[in-house]
């Protein structure tokens, strides 16, 4: 019988693998999809819906420095879950 040996939970975004140099091309990508999530009440939005009610103040956020930032601490972030699971030898 198999044996439980570690429990480990994280998103499964494509940011985590994406490098930071590609946040900006992959998010060009939601201008042209009509089926975006409102994370309101999960009903689909256009990307210039959601535009509309967003806060003005992320686009200070979206820079290729910012992007890269968020990336590595991504990776900080998901380095531990890695360790553990080589720890645990599943």
């Amino acid at each position: 019988m198999a044996e439980i040996v570690l429990g480990l939970g994280t998103s499964h975004s494509p940011m985590l693998s994406l490098p930071g140099d590609m946040w900006g091309e992959y998010a060009a990508r939601d201008k042209g999809n009509p089926m975006l999530l409102s994370l309101e009440d999960g009903s689909t939005k256009t990307y210039d819906e959601l535009l509309a009610t967003a806060d003005p103040a992320i686009a200070t956020r979206l820079t290729p420095d910012k992007f890269q930032a968020q990336f590595e601490s991504c990776q900080r972030g998901i380095t531990p879950l890695k360790d553990a699971m080589i720890e645990a030898d599943p």
